[in-house]
């Protein structure tokens, strides 16, 4: 390894980790967006676990597992984010930062495009007879958006941390001269 000035070159690597560590390490997450948008999907997927199974299968007469399906994909998401949400405020993911974005990352946009999917198809496969079949598929598009809003709200803040040391610290000068001025 060549080094220029006495300092090993930067690894662009450990400069990312870094900044994931220094992110999840100050970080207030209880209270941040990345925070308040994990709780609200968790409480948004039990609500939205209670409305398919409040409804029954009466009203999906086309699909009648699909309001217990719908159901168990939302407790899922909303398990999944509770951990997520656990595991962030415990700063478990000090251990392997990366690691830690791409999985929250992933699944939640494997469980948004879930219950993509199941609010679609309890759009068309249910009745919207009462309040509560007229609520779950709405509702279930919202849940959806949460859920992945909150993984890229999340990326967003950390591609923040990412680009900053990548950023120079002050203004260094014009990058060109000013143009002359000129009488017409």
């Amino acid at each position: 390894m060549t080094t220029v000035g006495g300092s090993a070159p930067p690894d662009p690597d450990r400069a990312e980790e870094n900044a994931l560590r220094e992110y999840y390490e100050n970080t207030d997450f209880l209270f941040s967006a990345e925070g308040i948008l994990k709780v609200i999907s968790v409480v948004a997927c039990i609500a939205v676990a209670a409305f398919h199974l409040g409804s029954g299968e009466a009203g999906c007469g086309a699909a009648p597992p699909l309001p217990a399906a719908a159901a168990v994909a939302a407790l899922v998401a909303a398990g999944s984010a509770a951990l997520l949400y656990a595991g962030t405020a415990l700063q478990l993911p000090l251990c392997a930062p990366q690691l830690w974005l791409f999985m929250d990352l992933i699944i939640s946009a494997v469980l948004g495009v879930l219950l993509l999917v199941m609010a679609i198809l309890s759009l068309v496969f249910c009745e919207t007879a009462n309040a509560m079949g007229f609520l779950k598929a709405p509702m279930g598009l919202a849940v959806a958006g949460t859920v992945v809003g909150s993984a890229g709200v999340t990326f967003a803040a950390v591609s923040r941390r990412w680009d900053a040391p990548q950023r120079p610290a002050g203004p260094a000068g014009p990058a060109r001269p000013a143009p002359p001025d000129l009488d017409v």
